[in-house]
């Protein structure tokens, strides 16, 4: 899965702050002090992380100038991560070798703790030394004008690595933007309180993130009733027009995954029209919300096609609406733009949500 080509999968981040005035200057200096270098058996390393030019995974010397991509404000770096891991078994079957032939070279039945930590740890040398490292890599994407940054990867833990090493790098903090985080920016914007928020008290954005947590699966599962409750309502085929951003069709082709609004438990469907089977119905009856499905958004002459999880709106299997481009250079700028795209109508569809949720709510204050 790359920026550049095949189906994609992404979290999208922004900066938390803005380049110093002299960053160009510093930037190769930078990405070199934090570059990937390869794993030192002799001091026991297990793995190394570290940055690497995507497009020669191999050079050793960074130049911030290879990283930027001619003609655009996109800078396209990789994380490289290598790992060593050593068979436990084979490892304690030649420590226990290596601890008997001390015991004969000293007469001795039993050795001391400090010798069993010395041979634990030449073995582990010896053994790094013979072991072949398993490499993986994760693209990076950073538009300098709009300040987001796309990780080319569904997985929090790496996410959140890949956040230091860009801290560390480039002294500058990534935001993710995550439905929680969306809808306190919106709230802030359009004036309207929410009982999760009292105003008089003051949150960080962790207990924020934690009382608006499941805003992104109310969401999903909105977007799902829409689709099937409007189109029966008309008696139209799918899939859905949706109301709140005009000129946008909406479908869930396939694979769903639901739980409850209390636990993490999910319960996946998938398959042709398994989305719309009688079992998804009577579970959103029973109080389960949608935490990840397969969509369709369609717009004008540009169809997405992506699974995405309600919780992080991390993005997988994302198919763009860009044909295949010889040139990496182009190919990349076309697929992030539509995917900058993609991020604009799931920004404006979700900002219809919130706007019809808090609608709602007021009507029932009122009576």
């Amino acid at each position: 899965m790359s920026f550049v080509d095949g189906s994609l999968a992404c979290r999208r981040f922004v900066l938390d702050g803005e380049p110093c005035g002299e960053f160009d200057r510093v930037a190769t200096m930078a990405v070199r002090r934090y570059s990937f270098r390869a794993i030192n058996a002799d001091r026991g390393e297990k793995e190394s992380f570290g940055w690497v030019n995507p497009r020669a995974v191999l050079e050793e010397e960074l130049s911030w100038g290879d990283l930027r991509v001619e003609g655009a404000s996109l800078v396209f770096l990789a994380a490289r991560l290598d790992r060593k891991s050593l068979c436990p078994v084979l490892f304690r079957e030649r420590l226990r070798k290596a601890m008997d032939k001390a015991k004969r070279d000293k007469g001795v039945e039993r050795i001391t703790r400090q010798h069993r930590r010395a041979l634990e740890e030449q073995l582990t040398i010896e053994m790094l030394k013979e072991t072949s490292a398993s490499s993986s890599f994760t693209e990076v994407v950073w538009d300098r004008n709009s300040g987001e940054v796309f990780i080319g990867s569904g997985s929090r833990s790496l996410c959140e690595r890949i956040m230091d090493l860009f801290a560390s790098t480039f002294d500058m903090r990534l935001a993710p933007i995550v439905p929680s985080l969306m809808k306190y920016d919106w709230l802030e914007r359009s004036g309207v309180e929410d009982p999760a928020l009292p105003s008089d008290e003051k949150l960080g954005l962790a207990e924020v993130m934690d009382r608006l947590g499941d805003v992104g699966c109310a969401f999903m599962t909105w977007l799902y009733r829409g689709v099937v409750q409007r189109c029966e309502a008309e008696d139209s085929a799918r899939p859905w027009c949706c109301q709140s951003e005009p000129g946008l069709s909406v479908d869930f082709p396939a694979g769903i995954a639901l739980a409850k609004d209390d636990d993490k438990t999910r319960v996946a469907l998938s398959g042709e029209e398994s989305a719309f089977s009688p079992e998804v119905e009577s579970a959103l009856a029973c109080g389960r919300v949608i935490r990840k499905a397969a969509l369709v958004f369609g717009a004008e002459d540009a169809v997405w096609e992506f699974t995405l999880e309600g919780d992080s709106f991390a993005v997988s299997g994302c198919k763009l609406p860009v044909p295949k481009i010889p040139g990496l250079e182009d190919a990349l700028v076309m697929r992030v733009q539509a995917l900058q795209g993609l991020w604009r109508v799931l920004e404006d569809v979700f900002e219809g949500f919130l706007g019809e949720r808090a609608e709602t709510m007021a009507v029932k204050e009122d009576r």
